[in-house]
Formats: structure tokens, sequence, C-alpha cells
């Protein structure tokens, strides 16, 4: 992703949880994250927060362990990389979007 406008960014994940298939009868604390990694950084589990079976916006980072945050990145001029990789079943992605603060 090109940025020609550094600064702070919000992260919002269109995305959604079903709760059938593998994730059947799961706790509601299950089948609900993936993994992103901005620039090489630090990987952060990165959180649909809603109810099951419904598309949502709310992303929310636990870079560590009980430390909950809004998903912003600082961002320079020029390019900068998002990785995303797996970590649930049942979390499907539709857009991924960053809005400046």
């Amino acid at each position: 992703m090109y940025v020609s406008n550094p600064g702070k960014y919000r992260m919002t994940i269109t995305s959604r949880r079903n709760h059938s298939g593998e994730c059947a009868g799961a706790a509601n604390d299950q089948c609900n994250d993936v993994f992103t990694n901005v620039n090489g950084k630090q990987w952060c589990k990165t959180l649909v927060k809603a109810a099951w079976d419904q598309w949502i916006t709310a992303t929310q980072l636990e870079c560590s362990h009980g430390n909950f945050s809004a998903a912003v990145y600082d961002f320079q001029a020029g390019e900068n990389t998002l990785l995303l990789t797996g970590r649930s079943r049942g979390v499907f992605i539709d857009k991924i979007r960053f809005e400046r603060e």
C-alpha cells in the first residue's frame, strides 16, 4: 500500500464469523481472529469482536496477552506492507480499509 500522506491510520477489517461447521457450538472467544503484521513489526492477534453470523467492522488488536487496543498504525510516506495470516477457523474477510485518524 502506498501512502502519500504520512500519519496515523486506523485499520478496519470487514469480517464475519460463522457459528457453524467447525465453529458450531464454539465458545464466544473462539473462531474470532487472524494475525496481522504491518511493515515487518510485531505480529498481533486481530480480533473480530461481534456476535455470530454478522458482517462487522469492529477490529481490535491484542499484541500482548490481555492488552487490547484499536488497530492504529503510524505510516511513513511511501510503500507500507500489511501481512495477514489465519489463526482461527470460521473467520471470513470481505475488505480491509485504512482511514487517516
